[in-house]
């Protein structure tokens, strides 16, 4: 790590200061070469964008991480042997047992594909899970007919996060907006959980907020996530005067 990154770690940084700091450390460079450090940094997730002109770098909080279950696990595997190129994400309700007060104890895995191939997949994992995968079903016929392990193909959205642990795997900030937004898991995780789980959330992991509002407008649920962070004392988005 460089000695800005060292003297600088701990810190939520505007991008003047970023700058400053790495041209004392790299004197005679352009600006633009200290601009694009910091979009490489930023890219290669060494420093996440946490709101509005700041910045922070990820070792300062942990990244979030999660291991799928099994179940989970065999949809990715179904999904990169007959689809390699397919762009897909999967969520799976028990993600959210980390965060909330009362565990879900029946698991449901979202699997969101591009809409043109989704009737494809849902044919092939018809054959695959009998009984258990359902073309976006409405909220009624998800509870009446969910069996444990259930898989829900769904849309992806653009804008969708992905973690940094892979290209399929959902990021935090897609698994905060999803909360909010998903109406299986809305219907599913009561709303007084969400205060505690956007808190815990921010507390133990970097949330890239760019990316939170970015995919949550979206959505259109960038207002409800304002609401839920701005009601609580101990999440800082970044919008105070960083150093």
């Amino acid at each position: 790590m460089s000695a800005v990154c060292a003297e600088m770690k701990p810190k939520i940084l505007s991008r003047r200061a970023f700058i400053n700091q790495l041209a004392k450390e790299m004197p005679g460079k352009s600006r633009s070469t200290y601009i694009m450090k910091l979009q490489q940094m930023t890219k290669d997730g060494s420093i996440v964008h946490v709101g509005r002109d700041a910045y922070q770098f990820a070792e300062s909080a942990s990244l979030y991480t999660y291991t799928y279950s099994p179940a989970a696990q065999d949809v990715v595997a179904f999904m990169t042997e007959h689809f390699p190129l397919a762009d897909f994400r999967v969520l799976e309700f028990i993600q959210y047992n980390e965060f909330v007060n009362h565990l879900l104890g029946h698991n449901t895995i979202l699997l969101s594909v591009e809409k043109d191939i989704m009737t494809f997949i849902f044919s092939d994992f018809q054959e695959r899970y009998p009984g258990k995968a359902m073309l976006h079903p409405s909220v009624d016929d998800f509870h009446i007919y969910r069996q444990d392990d259930a898989i829900i193909v769904e849309p992806l959205l653009t804008e969708a996060p992905r973690s940094h642990q892979g290209k399929w795997q959902t990021g935090l900030e897609k698994l905060l907006v999803d909360l909010v937004a998903d109406k299986y898991l809305r219907s599913s995780i009561s709303e007084s959980e969400y205060p505690r789980i956007y808190e815990t959330a921010f507390e133990r992991y970097t949330v890239d907020t760019r990316k939170l509002f970015r995919y949550a407008r979206r959505r259109n649920a960038a207002q409800k996530i304002r609401n839920i962070i701005e009601s609580s004392n101990n999440i800082l988005l970044g919008t105070e005067t960083p150093c």
